[in-house]
């Protein structure tokens, strides 16, 4: 079964029919928030939102954990991320969406494996191709045929948050290859690899980042242009979806 994460500035309007409702917990804590059962086409697949139904947590404090292991054991064998990011190459415009192929982690002090020692006896997973091939390709393709602007391929740099970055830290990112930036898709990744699921990330690039622009960053922007883009996204999983 497929499943979908999303983050801030997401509106669920047309996504799908309610088929079930789960509130899951386990020895890891909550999940961030009940994650819905959703049917489109005669397909189930399962939503939940990463920040909580009032996208009230930080990306620090996000239960990682909880939710990765909340959809596995609900059936999630793919899971469809949204993360909304900043641009810093140059390709990387307002408006445009990546399907990274890449991760730069630079997060800190967050629950990251399930094979700590303590939850689970450690084990060390590959982790070379952090995202699934064939679920990004499955991505692109569908959003080909949406005609979304999708670039294919990235380096995500995960940052820590909330705060945004200084145009420093930009520009050192921009120095090791990053193309994007965000503060979300880790541990998340790694975490379902752990769990054998399937994992890939549609990011919709909703400002350049700091230092890139001759303008400060201003959130209720950065949340309006989100919330722009976010009915392609809809768009896009319904088709994944759809196509099974």
């Amino acid at each position: 079964m497929k499943a979908v994460i999303t983050g801030s500035g997401f509106e669920a309007v047309g996504l799908g029919n309610m088929a079930a409702e789960h509130q899951p917990s386990s020895s890891l804590g909550n999940a961030s928030d009940k994650i819905l059962e959703l049917e489109i086409g005669g397909n189930n697949f399962l939503w939940l939102r990463r920040h909580g139904a009032d996208s009230a947590i930080a990306p620090h404090r996000i239960n990682y954990r909880a939710n990765i292991q909340a959809l596995s054991e609900l059936g999630a064998t793919e899971i469809i991320a949204v993360n909304t990011v900043g641009g810093i190459s140059g390709g990387c415009q307002s408006g445009c969406f990546v399907v990274a192929d890449q991760i730069m982690d630079l997060s800190w002090g967050r629950d990251s494996s399930f094979f700590d020692g303590e939850y689970l006896p450690l084990q060390h997973i590959d982790f070379t191709h952090p995202f699934d091939q064939e679920l990004r390709s499955n991505l692109l393709s569908c959003a080909g045929l949406l005609s979304m602007n999708a670039i294919d391929g990235g380096t995500y740099a995960c940052t820590q948050g909330p705060r945004l970055e200084t145009a420093a830290e930009i520009k050192a990112l921009e120095s090791l290859g990053a193309d994007i930036v965000g503060m979300t898709v880790m541990p998340e990744a790694a975490l379902a690899r752990e769990l054998d699921i399937a994992y890939a990330s549609i990011c919709p690039v909703i400002n350049r980042a700091a230092g890139l622009s001759d303008r400060l960053l201003v959130e209720a922007e950065i949340r309006a242009q989100a919330g722009h883009m976010m009915g392609s996204v809809v768009e896009l999983i319904r088709r994944l979806v759809e196509t099974g």
